[in-house]
């Protein structure tokens, strides 16, 4: 329709050129006595400069109105990259329908913080939800966690909730599995947590005794091989890899080295002697998930625990389709989009030298190895993305219209955020997907705060709140 206009008002412009242009051609060629001839001659150029003209301005309009928005929508889709497009191909639902139905008919085990349809009310333009804060964030390793966890600490203390803190400043709370009164922030007697939201390996016992009956547990996994390719990197695991860096050539990388036999690598690591083992080369997601590290790959193991993680989690996140999960998020909780908004350079990839998906680098056989020598991180990943991807079939087709609208809104808030110059306030209009909210240069400085800035400003918060300690030093959130 756009284009018809277009085609009208580039005819109207022709006849107008040539009304414009006829008389000073025509006045020429008079005064050589050649009136008629060069007229003629002159308006057929003029005609064919315009043709070429037209041509290219409708190259540009067809363009501009049938190309361009197609692929901005294609962009915006797709922005970043990285949150959006897997690094590998989503399992096929058949196989893993069959996988979780053989589960669910060998446990017959009701589902435990999953059906979340019993507490209702009415959110304009969606299905009655109850809003939940009582939230339990097990962060693993290498999977995006800090991005999410800032978002939890963030909604923790904008809503004045009590955040679970360590006794002293540490990304760790308590000791491998097993968290003591002593290893948190001494709060008075009988005050539960809201929000837990760091490091500690997952183990349910724990959060009975800290939080509220009604905590619902969310988790985040991540592609298993680019997950062990991060670790690498972070953590220089080859350094606790006897012989290792011996045995790895000059034109490898300890990665490849690893991936090339894995089974032999994991019967030689030597992981550091700390509460808190942060390195790890064998389903490390499972373990971050209280998988006990003598439990091996065997297809019991793998089932019974998957079916345990399905019965106690209320959502397990895919770093993958982060954007997709966060709206997830948003709709189990009944929460606001403003409180998943995060901050894209805390998300944003590192570009590590050996995370190339080159065959060169790491090849489909040292794939196939790690799959087999960390079965347990390969099932729950498969599983759990195509659970993902269940739950967003069930919530209707306006789902993926939110998430596209999310990132949209995500986008605006960061060219904001980025600017040094601030024009004012970002006001973000009512939609059904999201209240009327403000965006401005606190709410810009509070995105990009880290976990350690956030644990000083909740417990200076907790202090004043709770024992009438003095108040948060101004700029400090």
């Amino acid at each position: 329709e756009g284009l018809g206009v277009h085609v009208v008002l580039a005819a109207e412009w022709e006849g107008w050129i040539a009304r414009r242009l006829r008389p000073a051609f025509v006045i020429r060629s008079m005064s050589k006595k050649t009136s008629k001839p060069m007229a003629d001659v002159n308006m057929f150029l003029t005609r064919r400069t315009f043709y070429g003209i037209s041509l290219v301005g409708t190259l540009f309009l067809i363009i501009h109105v049938v190309i361009t928005p197609p692929l901005a929508d294609v962009m915006t889709r797709s922005l970043p990259a990285a949150m959006t497009t897997p690094s590998c191909t989503t399992p096929k639902p058949t196989s893993l329908q069959k996988f979780r139905s053989d589960i669910h008919d060998r446990t017959n085990v009701s589902g435990r913080n999953v059906n979340l349809g019993e507490e209702r009310k009415t959110v304009p333009g969606r299905p009655a939800c109850s809003l939940h804060q009582n939230v339990a964030f097990m962060k693993v390793h290498k999977c995006g966690s800090t991005t999410t966890q800032n978002i939890f600490l963030r909604y923790g203390f904008d809503h004045d909730l009590v955040v679970a803190l360590p006794r002293q400043a540490s990304p760790w709370i308590g000791c491998g599995s097993t968290i003591r009164p002593q290893h948190t922030m001494k709060l008075p007697q009988g005050t539960k947590w809201n929000i837990f939201a760091h490091h500690s390996t997952y183990n349910r016992s724990n959060f009975e005794r800290f939080m509220p009956q009604d905590t619902r547990f969310v988790a985040i996994l991540r592609n298993p091989i680019t997950t062990i390719k991060s670790a690498f990197n972070y953590f220089k695991l080859e350094y606790f890899f006897p012989g290792m860096i011996e045995r790895t050539g000059l034109s490898e990388r300890p990665i490849q080295t690893y991936l090339k036999n894995p089974t032999y690598w994991d019967g030689v690591f030597v992981g550091p002697r700390k509460c808190f083992q942060d390195e790890c080369a064998k389903n490390c997601m499972a373990k971050d998930l209280g998988l006990q590290r003598h439990d091996g790959n065997s297809h019991v193991t793998i089932k019974h625990f998957i079916q345990g993680i399905e019965n106690d989690f209320a959502l397990v996140m895919i770093i993958e389709y982060f954007n997709h999960s966060l709206v997830m998020l948003k709709r189990r909780l009944c929460w606001n989009l403003s409180d998943i908004i995060y901050d894209k350079h805390q998300y944003k990839a590192r570009n590590y030298d050996h995370k190339s998906s080159s065959s060169a680098v790491v090849t489909m056989n040292m794939e196939a190895n790690y799959k087999r020598s960390s079965a347990v991180d390969h099932a729950l990943y498969d599983y759990f993305n195509q659970s993902l991807w269940s739950q967003i079939e069930r919530e209707g087709d306006d789902f993926l219209a939110e998430v596209r609208h999310f990132q949209t809104i995500l986008v605006r808030v960061w060219h904001y955020c980025a600017a040094r110059i601030k024009p004012g306030k970002l006001r973000i209009k009512a939609t059904p997907w999201n209240n009327d909210f403000i965006v401005n240069k606190s709410f810009c400085s509070r995105l990009s705060k880290g976990r350690w800035q956030w644990d000083r400003a909740i417990r200076r918060k907790l202090n004043r709140r709770f024992y009438n300690k003095p108040q948060a030093q101004a700029g400090e959130v």
